[in-house]
């Protein structure tokens, strides 16, 4: 059950992806095609699953699935951390995009077509007692997110990356919290790995979001 959502969210975030580069008049005016979108989304996704699978394997301990058919056969074995994923991903897209001035218009746009992949890790992360709230509150918070997303992308009213880096913060956030939930605590016996990683990400993608804004100087 695990793995079929995953690709129903996969297929409606590729969907998204479509309808967004289709209708872009500075992707089309830099002569970014669609196919090339689409061709670098497929390697994307398999650094996505990768990296998503491994940061589950180091953050559960689960170091027997580091043998090749377990660690591949989600549908059996199922385990991912968005976190893992979204750096894999972003990783693909910066090598193949690095040179383009709009860098990071596209990662924007990719932010905001992975919105369902990251409802699919909030709504199979459930968490019990007072972190049922803590659920409802980052759901809110991913619509208003999507929706400011949406209209900032329509209107250009946000700096281009802005969305980028407060997805990466979401995700962060959602990483951290989560895993209080689960995993293994290896360090001083309160963080997983997956939270320390989160953790340093959560604070660069926030002091880049805040040069990126100029609310502070980068000199």
């Amino acid at each position: 059950m695990f793995f079929i959502l995953f690709i129903l969210c996969i297929i409606v975030s590729l969907f998204m992806l479509y309808v967004l580069v289709k209708h872009d008049f500075v992707l089309a005016r830099k002569s970014l095609l669609l196919q090339e979108i689409f061709d670098t989304t497929f390697f994307a996704y398999i650094a996505f699953i990768f990296l998503g699978r491994l940061m589950y394997v180091l953050g559960e301990q689960e170091y027997s699935f580091f043998h090749f058919v377990k660690f591949f056969h989600l549908i059996r074995y199922p385990g991912m951390l968005i976190i893992g994923g979204v750096l894999g991903f972003g990783i693909i897209i910066y090598y193949v995009f690095r040179k383009k001035k709009i860098l990071l218009r596209i990662f924007d746009i990719y932010s905001l077509s992975m919105y369902p992949i990251f409802l699919f890790a909030l709504s199979t992360s459930y968490f019990g007692g007072y972190f049922l709230y803590f659920n409802i509150l980052l759901f809110i918070l991913s619509c208003i997110f999507f929706g400011i997303g949406i209209y900032s992308y329509k209107n250009y009213t946000l700096k281009d990356g802005t969305i980028t880096y407060l997805f990466i913060c979401l995700i962060s956030i959602f990483t951290i919290v989560s895993e209080f939930s689960g995993g293994n605590r290896i360090v001083f016996s309160f963080f997983t790995i997956p939270q320390i990683i989160s953790m340093i990400v959560f604070l660069g993608s926030s002091f880049v979001l805040l040069m990126h804004e100029g609310m502070i100087s980068g000199k």
